[in-house]
């Protein structure tokens, strides 16, 4: 062989020697591509072992020209997989108890790029992702245990307030109030206004009173980003705070040149409820002279002000409640209202269905029930002593607004585990009757009382009248037959057709809704399953209603596409309705009970329903979230499940309603 040849051949050798391991990474990369792909596709139970593809890395990276490469894709695979098995734990095979055991490959993962390529985001093989972070990825797999056992470690308000709220939702109170002191270094002037609430909740009055008071003066004052914050949250907690501590609250900041004093309906009712605990009117002897006394005096008119005022339109059930009592004529009473005047507009203020009624805004006036009751009481007896009775235009709008503040009355006692009061209300309320809008109250009490028993009796006779009272008595007796379907799906098409019949959108929808998560398919189902679910979220004046029931009619056509197919697919699906959603419905139980039906085992149902819930539990109340998930474990006929969320609902209902710190706890999302 000349010299020539041993040449050639030399460098072929080479070439091939340096080349095979170039082809062999880029051989892994593509079947690490393929095997990661396959964890959100139709797959068995087992989660698919990408990492065996990986033995050749440590090899490869040995090489002083494959070294830094192949580092870099071990680096990620062992990144992946950790991400992968996290979530498969909330998604793929749901279980607590592997979420908590796998949460420490996370923080190893992380460590391991902060330590090497340090890189911010992995893309070589697979869909891009970010460098995990174990919190957020707790608080995106609704992992609520780890947020709080870990919540020392936290940094950023992001993550603070999601381990504050998922403590608040165990009603862990106590928890609550250690993490917030831990806390307290943080900048974010909205985390800071929650951390000076249950600052107060834990005793420290002044702490939480100054800091909230700053926060209220740095929004008041000061322009940020050409934007500005209003401040009347920040000053709720600062008078909260110091009725609590028996402090003297700071004088609140004027208008400077940022937020402006907003919540006003609710700091006046806050006010007039602070003043009459301080010195009743009820009871004193003093009689009308308790209302005429100046800062009594002063704080009625400025609530009086509000009733007549747009801003404060939503709430205007709750401030009649607050000042009812200190108006002895009916003539002036119904000067209260906007012209013309209708009690009617004030009673359908209240909500047809029981979810509602725990769904607080947080600027609603926080009003207790036995003021409800006084003013019902009140409002009947005026009606009464007007001359000419039944036939008095006076009469016909006073009684109205009396039975509205019964049923708040009855409810509110219901909500704070206090049986007889609300029981009472409910048996009193006789203006009601026994038609559809009457029945449906009265089972509300019952059913927010935990007697479901009951709320069915209430709720029997109905007649498929064509409005939205008996569209809604109707549906919740359909939800209240659960678990028995057959029962559930012959009250659901009554209240389908009422529904329909009265034009309500939200009750249509709401049917529609339980109709498929009983399996049946939507009106209009057709076609081929769509790539991806369509969003519909709220409903919105922007978009035109055809285009909204047409995105509904698909997105039910999905769900019910899932709910027929085997447990591959309705894995896949699971992944697929996880993946940056945050759109849950208004029909939230229904909802529930639809995605419950993805899993394979009954042992995977509330784990996985933390995961689809994630992105959007923060849209509601806790008492709200707790109820919801407290009536689909009912549903499903889950007793230990349903007893759980029963008992943080009642505990939590009653957190907000005690006195001294209900104003902080509405502030803290209760």
């Amino acid at each position: 062989m000349t010299a020539r040849r041993v040449v050639i051949v030399v460098i072929a050798l080479a070439a091939l020697l340096m080349g095979a391991p170039v082809l062999l990474l880029q051989h892994l990369v593509t079947e690490a591509r393929d095997c990661f792909a396959r964890v959100e596709q139709p797959r068995g139970v087992a989660l698919p072992d990408c990492a065996a593809k990986a033995r050749w890395l440590d090899p490869l990276s040995a090489l002083p020209w494959l070294g830094r490469p192949a580092q870099r894709c071990r680096e990620e695979f062992t990144v992946r997989m950790a991400v992968l098995a996290y979530c498969d734990a909330a998604i793929g095979h749901p279980d607590r108890g592997a979420l908590h055991d796998r949460f420490a490959a996370l923080a190893r993962a992380q460590r391991l790029v902060e330590e090497g390529s340090k890189r911010r985001r992995l893309d070589e093989l697979g869909p891009p992702m970010a460098t995990p972070e174990p919190g957020v990825l707790a608080q995106r797999a609704g992992d609520q245990a780890t947020l709080v056992t870990q919540g020392e470690r936290w940094r950023g308000h992001f993550l603070q307030g999601h381990a504050i709220q998922a403590a608040l939702l165990e009603t862990d109170v106590k928890r609550a109030v250690d993490l917030a002191r831990r806390y307290r270094e943080t900048d974010h002037d909205e985390l800071l206004v929650q951390l000076s609430a249950l600052w107060c909740i834990g005793g420290d009055w002044e702490q939480g009173m100054t800091q909230a008071a700053a926060v209220e003066k740095e929004r008041a004052e000061h322009r940020t980003a050409n934007f500005s914050v209003n401040f009347g949250a920040a000053r709720v907690v600062v008078e909260a705070c110091a009725a609590g501590g028996q402090l003297t609250p700071p004088v609140a900041p004027s208008y400077g040149h940022a937020g402006q004093l907003d919540q006003q309906a609710r700091l006046g009712a806050m006010r007039m409820g602070q003043l009459r605990r301080a010195r009743p009117c009820d009871g004193s002897g003093d009689g009308a002279r308790c209302w005429e006394r100046p800062e009594v005096a002063e704080q009625l008119e400025h609530l009086r002000m509000l009733l007549l005022s747009e801003d404060a339109q939503p709430y205007r059930l709750e401030l009649l409640a607050t000042v009812a009592e200190s108006v002895s004529d009916p003539t002036d009473l119904l000067k209260l209202f906007p012209s013309p005047p209708s009690a009617r507009a004030f009673a359908h203020q209240v909500p047809l269905l029981a979810d509602r009624w725990v769904d607080r805004q947080v600027a609603q006036p926080l009003v207790p029930p036995a003021r409800f009751a006084a003013a019902a009481r009140h409002l009947e007896a005026l009606a009464l002593g007007v001359e000419g009775g039944g036939k008095d235009q006076r009469v016909a709008a006073l009684r109205p607004l009396a039975v509205a503040m019964g049923v708040e009355a009855a409810v509110g006692y219901a909500l704070q585990g206090d049986g007889q009061p609300a029981d009472l209300g409910a048996a009193g309320l006789t203006e009601l009757g026994r038609g559809p809008w009457g029945s449906l109250m009265r089972a509300n009490v019952a059913l927010l009382g935990g007697h479901r028993d009951r709320a069915l009796v209430e709720l029997e006779g109905l007649t498929a009248e064509p409005t939205v009272a008996a569209a809604a008595a109707w549906l919740t007796r359909a939800e209240l037959s659960l678990p028995d379907r057959s029962q559930a799906l012959a009250a659901a098409e009554q209240a389908r057709v009422a529904a329909r019949a009265a034009g309500d959108v939200a009750l249509v929808e709401r049917v529609a809704w339980l109709l498929v998560s009983l399996g049946e398919p939507p009106l209009g189902l057709q076609g081929a399953p769509l790539p991806r679910v369509p969003w519909v979220g709220q409903a919105s004046a922007l978009v035109a209603p055809s285009a909204r029931e047409h995105a509904l009619a698909q997105q039910l056509g999905q769900w019910h596409r899932w709910l027929g197919q085997p447990a591959q697919q309705r894995r896949a699906a699971r992944y697929a309705l996880s993946r940056g959603r945050g759109d849950a419905p208004k029909a939230l139980v229904a909802y529930l009970y639809a995605a419950g039906q993805l899993v394979d085992e009954p042992s995977e149902v509330e784990p996985w329903l933390d995961a689809v819930m994630a992105q959007d539990a923060g849209r509601m109340t806790l008492s709200s979230y707790a109820l919801a998930r407290w009536r689909a474990a009912a549903w499903r006929g889950d007793e230990p499940a349903a007893a759980t969320w029963r008992k943080r609902f009642a505990t939590l209902s009653r957190l907000a309603a005690m006195p001294k710190t209900a104003e902080l706890f509405q502030q803290l999302g209760l």
